[in-house]
């Protein structure tokens, strides 16, 4: 049955050990990893609009592991990592690991991707740097006449966000994990921390 079946109509509670602000594919996997070690129960999803339908603009589907912060870079390749897994399971999340081919037309570009992959030692991330002679030969139909070089990201993916946010809150809910919409949350008020 569609996750939007599990949006609760109850009362919000007064008292959640954890409140998820948010109801986008973040929020679903929080709610999702909570109820995998227990915390179905204890755990809430508000979102200001409904559930799963508010994904932002950068939420396109394109999953890159590039990232400013080396936190940021590991929740991605975790992410990467859960969509595959949901994948494996057989739900419907669009998700494919075909990688990314970031194309360098100035040298200044290029020495950027020099500097990607320097960082991508230090992180640990798959990837490498392509001749435009390479790049021609691996792609035959890219123009490469105005191409300095290219930096090829195998573990990159695509997704579709939506169908990753149902198959999410499909299984947070079935863990009992309470979702709520149209809730805006203005403050956040905690006690004895």
């Amino acid at each position: 049955r569609p996750y939007s079946s599990y949006v609760t109509s109850e009362p919000l509670p007064t008292h959640a050990r954890v409140v998820i602000c948010g109801g986008g594919v973040q929020g679903a996997a929080l709610g999702y990893y909570l109820a995998q070690n227990g915390w179905g129960n204890d755990t809430i999803i508000l979102d200001q609009g409904k559930i799963g339908r508010n994904n932002p603009w950068h939420m396109s589907g394109m999953i890159g592991v590039f990232k400013p912060t080396t936190i940021e870079t590991q929740i991605t390749e975790a992410s990467i990592k859960l969509y595959g897994e949901l994948a494996l399971m057989g739900h419907d999340t669009g998700f494919k690991q075909c990688g990314s081919l970031l194309l360098a037309r100035t040298r200044d570009r290029l020495t950027h991707f020099r500097r990607l992959k320097s960082h991508a030692v230090c992180r640990k991330i798959e990837c490498y740097l392509m001749t435009t002679e390479e790049v021609s030969k691996q792609y035959p139909y890219i123009n490469t006449e105005d191409i300095q070089g290219a930096l090829w990201i195998p573990i990159d993916a695509v997704a579709d966000p939506h169908a990753i946010s149902e198959s999410l809150f499909t299984l947070a809910a079935k863990q009992n994990v309470r979702m709520y919409e149209h809730i805006l949350v203005n403050r956040v008020l905690t006690t004895n921390q």
